[in-house]
């Protein structure tokens, strides 16, 4: 079993919400995400706001369907270091979920990263898995680990991975396409090669 490893921290300064200033704590040498960093669970909004300064603020962030909700952006003005928090509720405030999304990032979840193709995954998981089709709202998520080893994170959270088809892709065999299970194996996936655009660790 692979052991996601994670580490980092931002620069802490005066936040914009009114907390008072803190002595910077140095930059992070690795930006690799785990179960406990660069958030835990038990974080709310108002922790990650004090802990990260104006490497963190607010945003309203898209979300499956056209619908929107409201998380916490770390470093906001850095694409290539970009992660979007996500949290439980109005009830239960801590956080549900961290992601990286887009071609590429500064960041990786384990030995994986934005761009990753079908091989790589395979690898890290240990053995094939099967992903939905393309071409609607959950379109290339992983369905289905098959108890490898990205199934089992250390420290309690679960891993959420996209595939994307590449831009050079302008025909989708209909095999692939819609909401079906499809194998990694599946012929069509090896010709289109697509790619991970977004990385998720998620927590109950």
């Amino acid at each position: 079993m692979k052991k996601i490893v994670i580490g980092g921290a931002g620069l802490l300064t005066l936040a914009a919400s009114g907390f008072p200033s803190i002595a910077a704590a140095p930059p992070p040498q690795s930006l690799a995400a785990t179960c406990t960093s660069p958030v835990t669970r038990s974080d709310t909004a108002a922790s990650i706001l004090r802990r990260f300064g104006a490497n963190a603020r607010r945003e309203t962030l898209p979300g499956a369907e056209g619908e929107t909700f409201s998380g916490v952006v770390l470093y906001p003005r850095d694409p290539r270091r970009r992660v979007e928090i996500a949290f439980s509720d109005d009830a239960r405030p801590h956080v549900s979920s961290i992601r990286i999304r887009g071609n590429s990032s500064a960041w990786s979840f384990g030995s994986m990263a934005l761009g990753d193709g079908i091989p790589q995954i395979t690898s890290s998981n240990g053995r094939a898995f099967t992903l939905s089709g393309f071409e609607w709202d959950y379109g290339g998520y992983v369905n289905d680990l098959k108890d490898g080893a990205l199934s089992h994170l250390a420290g309690g959270c679960t891993l959420s991975i996209r595939f994307s088809l590449p831009a050079n892709v302008t025909t989708t065999p209909e095999a692939v396409m819609g909401d079906v299970q499809v194998p990694s194996t599946h012929p069509a996936l090896r010709r289109l090669r697509p790619v991970v655009t977004e990385l998720s660790l998620n927590w109950p």
